[in-house]
């Protein structure tokens, strides 16, 4: 990630002060996820508005976009211009503000300076982690829900959530425990382990098995301890085992989502190029009466989703966005000799979590998950890109 252009000392100053700014809010952002999604949110829109500043006034130097940048590029270009031609307009442009939160990986790629500024977040985002699990573990043993629920949405949100954040520790644990004793890093881990089980989400706990797998497979052999230790953990709890041998036959026990997923793949064949427009699953599916759950309101599949509303070629971008960044984070993190390989490998497997939870779910849709989602496109999207093409050394800060 090149500099093209220098910053006068007064740009220099005053784009310091941005920088310190703009990167409490990154940390207090990760942080809130999972806790309040109204300040969630309104962190988000003033980051987006600080970088929106920045960028105009020149208090930053320019950088060059990373070739999966590109990629993102195209894909909100693409999925801005099925507006328009929607079949129902008036979803498409209600359902604007779930794509905007795409450019939170631009504004992360903006102001973060340096790892530090990653580590400082994700180390917010274990603990906001733990509080939720307690939450929801206690709202569950208490006879209040019949699964775990977060403080901001419910036990899918935290599912997803929890398995993205283990898989970071698990990749990563060792820059963690610098800022927290290993007993309390173990019980927190507990905690969110514990929380993931009972939120009886089975996409999620399959992307965090299939995620520390695939660290395991790459760089991290020791992980695959991690595995039959968490299934055991499952087996040994009725309730648990229960739901996990449901996963011996899943189309009985996801018959509806089968059937979404069907007539999906046949209305991409209806129009393939343009799609139906954004928000328009209620507009366009053909036989809501017959759906068990009356209140479905996506596709079930981020994939699928795209390309039902805005065609084959914005799936086609959306597709080689992920895949250029994950395969760069996971070949940065085989790079012994860089100094933030663990970084890389922890942040691409956390979002390959994601990746893989959104193939039986909706993480671009959910206001929590997609935060989360583009959060860590961006953090690895700079590890990548200032690591990747300048080897070990850092970026200076301002």
């Amino acid at each position: 990630m090149e500099e093209t252009a220098r910053s006068t000392p007064a740009q220099t100053s005053r784009g310091s002060r941005l920088h310190d700014a703009s990167n409490l809010i990154i940390q207090l952002l990760f942080f809130s996820l999972i806790l309040s999604l109204l300040f969630s949110q309104i962190l988000f829109y003033i980051l987006i508005l600080l970088c929106i500043v920045d960028f105009l006034g020149g208090c930053r130097a320019r950088r060059e976009i990373p070739l999966f940048g590109y990629f993102l590029t195209a894909f909100i270009v693409l999925r801005s211009l099925s507006v328009p031609v929607s079949v129902a307009p008036g979803l498409s442009v209600a359902a604007i503000p779930k794509l905007i939160t795409a450019l939170l990986f631009f504004a992360l790629i903006h102001f973060i300076r340096d790892a530090r500024d990653i580590e400082k977040s994700t180390r917010l985002l274990f603990i906001s982690a733990v509080l939720a699990s307690l939450y929801g573990l206690f709202i569950y043993f208490t006879g209040r829900t019949e699964r775990a629920h977060s403080f901001t949405g419910g036990y899918t949100t935290l599912g997803v959530f929890l398995a993205s954040t283990i898989a970071f520790q698990l990749v990563h644990p060792r820059e963690t425990k610098t800022f927290l004793p290993k007993a309390a890093w173990v019980s927190g881990l507990a905690a969110t382990i514990f929380g993931l089980f009972f939120t009886f989400t089975r996409g999620a706990w399959t992307a965090l098995i299939l995620s520390v797998l695939l660290a395991a497979f790459l760089a991290r052999k020791k992980l695959l301890v991690a595995i039959p230790i968490l299934i055991a953990l499952v087996l040994l709890v009725p309730p648990l085992r229960e739901r996990a041998l449901t996963l011996k036959d899943p189309l009985t026990h996801s018959t509806q989502r089968v059937t979404i997923w069907s007539e999906g793949m046949r209305l991409i064949s209806e129009k393939p190029l343009e799609g139906h427009g954004l928000g328009t699953f209620r507009k366009i599916y053909p036989n809501l009466a017959g759906l068990q759950d009356k209140r479905v309101r996506n596709w079930h599949n981020d994939f699928l989703q795209v390309g039902v509303e805005s065609g084959i070629l914005t799936l086609l971008c959306y597709f080689m966005f992920l895949a250029s960044l994950l395969t760069q984070g996971f070949s940065l993190g085989l790079k012994k000799e860089n100094r933030d390989r663990g970084l890389a490998l922890s942040l691409s497997a956390s979002l390959f979590c994601l990746v893989v939870s959104s193939v039986f779910g909706t993480v671009l849709l959910d206001p929590t998950l997609s935060l989360l989602f583009w959060g860590l496109t961006g953090a690895l999207g700079f590890v990548v890109s200032a690591r990747g093409l300048r080897g070990k050394a850092r970026l200076p800060r301002e």
